[in-house]
């Protein structure tokens, strides 16, 4: 009973000290654009939902967090500046009960120095029968350049887009020699 109690107070410390290390994710709006650190990379990423969101965990060169203002019902682009190195999904939290951890490749990513790194569109659905959900990442690249056109046409004149999420994908670089072939 002892060693329960005992084990039960460290898993509850390790919580909190991991919590303490988490950095919030503060998304950009276009006015805020400025120049990046050396070691810096812009992350977009979309989450569509069809609930309000608690909380998604990232874990990599540093420990981020996107919380609940970011991750409203319907889908939502965050483009967030930093750290450039090899990032994951750790988890997806529901609610303060329920957390869904995602331990396999699929989740991991990389962000580069003054590029921005579109991971994909981090689709949840929440089936609320039985608490589960439907968690997928997918690349929808298209849709992110329609984005970055509407809202930050500044910064992608600027800086190379890439796709940074599970797979291969040109479609950025493709773009960006269609537009290259056009100017001449």
């Amino acid at each position: 009973m002892v060693h329960r109690a005992a084990g039960a107070i460290v898993l509850l410390l390790a919580t909190l000290l991991l919590q303490g290390c988490l950095s919030p994710v503060e998304s950009i709006d276009e006015g805020q654009l400025d120049v990046l650190e050396a070691e810096a990379g812009y992350l977009l990423i979309a989450v569509d939902t069809n609930f309000n969101l608690d909380q998604i965990k990232l874990g990599g060169r540093k420990y981020l967090s996107l919380n609940r203002d970011d991750l409203q019902h319907g889908t939502n682009f965050i483009l967030a500046r930093v750290p450039a190195g090899k990032y994951r999904i750790i988890s997806v939290h529901l609610n303060f009960l329920y957390a869904f951890k995602l331990d396999d490749e699929n989740w991991r990513f990389e962000v580069t120095p003054g590029v921005v790194s579109y991971v994909g569109h981090l689709n949840v659905q929440n089936r609320l029968r039985n608490m589960t959900a439907r968690i997928e990442l997918e690349n929808r690249s298209s849709e992110a350049l329609e984005f970055l056109e509407s809202n930050f046409p500044h910064l992608i004149d600027s800086e190379e887009v890439r796709y940074a999420g599970p797979g291969e994908d040109d479609f950025f670089l493709y773009v960006r020699s269609l537009e290259r072939g056009a100017g001449e």
